[in-house]
């Protein structure tokens, strides 16, 4: 299991889906779907890298992400450790975001 997998299922798919379920402007972006949608931004990973996370927010919750333009991330290669701190970089600011409020 790699860095993004254990990421992905314990920390995004988990504590912050969770998080962002309860935060009151999710609950209400969830009240008027299918008009309001939730947004994640993402630098480095998509869907496809971030399954748990994936289904814990929904199918119809926006993704924007340059995943697709990034080399795929190949355990030992020199552009894991940069994706992980764009990834640690995007984790800060969501709970920033949801802390403020």
């Amino acid at each position: 299991h790699g860095v993004v997998q254990a990421v992905d299922a314990e920390y995004l798919g988990g504590q912050v889906a969770r998080v962002a379920a309860e935060h009151p402007a999710a609950r209400g972006c969830s009240a008027r779907a299918p008009r309001c949608r939730l947004l994640f931004v993402n630098m480095a990973f998509g869907r496809d890298e971030l399954p748990h996370f994936d289904a814990a927010v929904g199918r119809d919750a926006v993704f924007v992400t340059t995943a697709g333009v990034l080399p795929r991330l190949l355990p030992g290669r020199p552009q894991e450790a940069e994706s992980l701190d764009e990834l640690h970089t995007v984790k800060v600011k969501l709970l920033a975001y949801i802390n403020s409020s």
